[in-house]
């Protein structure tokens, strides 16, 4: 390498160093931004205040528009206010980026049965019990979703079977 050339070849370097410390410095305090704003809307909820926790689970997911956790609490906060359809939207999606993830199926079973829609509410219920069998106690056992009764084995169409691995599934516990 010619002496003309070290120079460049050594400013071009710090150059590419500098820039590779601040994208990494960028992404780590978007990263704390997006942890801040998850904490901020768990808080949120925790206190009643839903409207908060969609602003502040919405700020999250303008950080991290794949984020399943943010879509799923998001969808969850929705259908706690009785915002059917919007949960459903977002926990749809949060079913769509984690399709190995149990909780957004439940959820979205319990948004579809709130508004009726028994059919999708048991499908999702059935998918959801697929990937994770152990949730069959907790589901059956509820014995309502958004605060209406309903008989777990008569949505699913389990019967008995669905009664009888209730109790084998709380023996497992």
């Amino acid at each position: 390498m010619s002496p003309v050339n070290r120079p460049i070849v050594a400013a071009v370097g710090v150059m590419a160093l500098a820039g590779a410390v601040a994208f990494v410095w960028l992404d780590a305090r978007q990263q704390r931004e997006y942890r801040r704003l998850l904490a901020a809307g768990d808080e949120a909820v925790a206190q009643g205040q839903t409207l908060e926790a969609i602003e502040a689970f919405s700020g999250a997911l303008t950080l991290k528009p794949e984020s399943m956790i943010a879509r799923l609490m998001r969808g969850e906060t929705y259908r706690q206010r009785g915002e059917f359809a919007s949960a459903v939207r977002d926990l749809g999606e949060a079913a769509s980026l984690d399709p190995t993830a149990p909780r957004p199926l439940e959820l979205l079973g319990d948004a579809h049965a709130a508004m009726s829609q028994y059919a999708a509410a048991a499908t999702n219920y059935e998918r959801s019990l697929r990937l994770d069998d152990r949730a069959v106690g907790e589901l059956l056992g509820r014995g309502e979703v958004n605060g209406r009764p309903v008989r777990g084995p008569d949505i699913l169409g389990r019967g008995r079977r669905g009664q009888r691995c209730r109790g084998e599934c709380d023996q497992t516990k």
